[in-house]
């Protein structure tokens, strides 16, 4: 993990290094694809210990709010932020013509998952069947949707509940799975000390990169010319 936070910093500042001598940037933006928390603590170090202002920069690490209305891929298109920290959806985007630009992968797999109660005994592919889902109903839910591709699974065949994240849901046992972080929702359940069962895509033989850091291809145009 530690190696993983020491290739982010190098990266990042290296890339701004670059940047401040082209274009004497002072101040950029970077977009976090959840709240602030550990899964980013690479940005929050760099910043703390100045590596960026040593570069003549001052990063805004921006969280996301939590809801459905902030597509960050989308934002980034825009140009409304220069960075943004999230995941492999944004190959979707990138097919459909997106100019965004990957500079590197952070998590070298994805840190989701399936997870439901242990006493579900939710296990099989038929198991799946008919059962409720709480995710977010879009469309570039990468992992979700190729895992169900995989599994021979079509959406029509689960009960998609598009509702917001958390364990409380599972709990009280209004949906039977979550679509969860490892880091975040499962860390809740351990925490609460409930039995629980987990399925990752790496679990059927997928495997997908996790966070990655991103950028506009005009920024990225500008950066390297």
């Amino acid at each position: 993990m530690k190696k993983q936070y020491v290739g982010l910093l190098l990266l990042f500042i290296a890339f701004m290094g670059t940047a401040h001598s082209a274009q004497n940037i002072e101040h950029v933006s970077l977009r976090l694809n959840w709240k602030h928390q550990f899964q980013f603590a690479g940005y929050y170090i760099a910043k703390e210990k100045g590596f960026y202002r040593d570069v003549g920069i001052d990063v805004d690490l921006l969280e996301h709010n939590g809801g459905q209305a902030l597509d960050i891929y989308q934002e980034l298109a825009d140009g409304k932020v220069d960075f943004a920290a999230t995941g492999p959806a944004a190959v979707g985007y990138f097919l459909e013509g997106a100019p965004i630009v990957a500079l590197g992968a952070i998590f070298q797999q994805t840190p989701r998952a399936w997870v439901s109660l242990s006493s579900k005994k939710l296990h099989s592919k038929q198991d799946l069947l008919g059962k409720r889902f709480a995710m977010h109903n879009r469309h570039k839910l990468t992992e979700t949707s190729a895992l169900l591709n995989h599994l021979g699974i079509a959406k029509s065949d689960i009960q998609i509940m598009d509702i917001s994240y958390g364990v409380n849901n599972l709990i009280n046992d209004e949906v039977d799975f979550i679509d969860a972080y490892v880091s975040n929702e499962v860390f809740a359940l351990v925490e609460k000390n409930i039995l629980h069962d987990e399925k990752r895509p790496l679990d059927f033989g997928l495997d997908f990169y996790g966070d990655g850091l991103f950028t506009h291809k005009n920024f990225s145009t500008i950066v390297h010319s």
